[in-house]
């Protein structure tokens, strides 16, 4: 269901490696940055499709990760008694909500626009086209609540557990459970 997606994030990996190489000459190697860094390579295309999957659109998906590898290499976080990963996923979904919340933002704004200014933007988004199956879960998706969709990419895309949704989401696994089951 989700290797459509799979095909699209790979095909935008190359761009990102070339970012890597300009972040590591920017910020010195520890220990932080070495585990950073093999999360990075080790799962660039998995947080882009979790991305990808919260933002409707790739390129925004690619710019959301790139932006939390940005963060999270200033912040140089202490991974002793954390997973990389996990902390990537949670500072993904944070720049995912970010991202939404600009968006809104900026519709809110263009609803003053006439109408001719504002069907160029979904005349250019008819022009690129996903897949049919790509389209179903984007469409059901977008109808979910923003704490729906994080807890169905979490758990459909990202395999993760109920307790480990509860975990990244800061809510009970209840709470999970009733997300998942609406």
């Amino acid at each position: 269901m989700f290797t459509i997606l799979n095909l699209e994030v790979s095909q935008k990996r190359g761009d990102s490696v070339a970012i890597i190489e300009d972040m590591k000459s920017i910020i010195s190697d520890s220990t932080a940055t070495q585990k950073l860094e093999q999360t990075y390579f080790t799962h660039h295309n998995d947080l882009v499709q979790m991305a990808r999957l919260l933002v409707d659109d790739i390129s925004t998906a690619n710019d959301v990760v790139q932006e939390a590898f940005m963060k999270a290499l200033n912040v140089q976080p202490n991974f002793k008694n954390s997973d990389p990963f996990f902390y990537m996923k949670r500072a993904v979904m944070n720049s995912a909500k970010s991202q939404l919340r600009k968006r809104q933002v900026s519709r809110k704004h263009l609803s003053a626009v006439p109408v001719e200014e504002s069907n160029l933007e979904s005349k250019l988004e008819a022009e690129v086209e996903l897949p049919i199956d790509a389209q179903i879960i984007q469409k059901a998706l977008s109808a979910l609540s923003q704490r729906q969709r994080e807890c169905v990419v979490a758990f459909h895309s990202q395999k993760m557990s109920y307790k480990e949704i509860a975990r990244l989401l800061n809510i009970s696994e209840g709470s999970v459970k009733q997300h998942l089951h609406r």
